[in-house]
């Protein structure tokens, strides 16, 4: 994948001590839009004054992406097939 980094190296990057999933695979792009998701993409699930991000997890999961970067633990259901990462 051209401009894809692992998400091994991402999750190195990030000061978020916990982790859920798979550290293996890659990410394609990241945005904190679950609208704009594409598969193989991070979503970051941040709480705005308008919405919480974490309420378009699922959205996000369904268009395909690879890891989701939140504030809170992943929701229960979160699929063990799929990266969640937070502080």
């Amino acid at each position: 994948m051209e401009g894809a980094i692992q998400i091994a190296e991402l999750l190195a990057a990030l000061p978020l001590p916990e982790v859920f999933g798979p550290r293996q695979g890659a990410v394609t792009g990241v945005t904190s839009s679950s609208q704009e998701v594409t598969p193989g993409g991070c979503f970051v699930a941040v709480r705005g004054r308008r919405a919480d991000g974490h309420t378009y997890i699922a959205d996000a999961l369904a268009r395909g992406a690879a890891l989701v970067v939140g504030e809170d633990p992943p929701p229960p259901d979160f699929p063990a097939d799929r990266t969640y990462a937070w502080r």
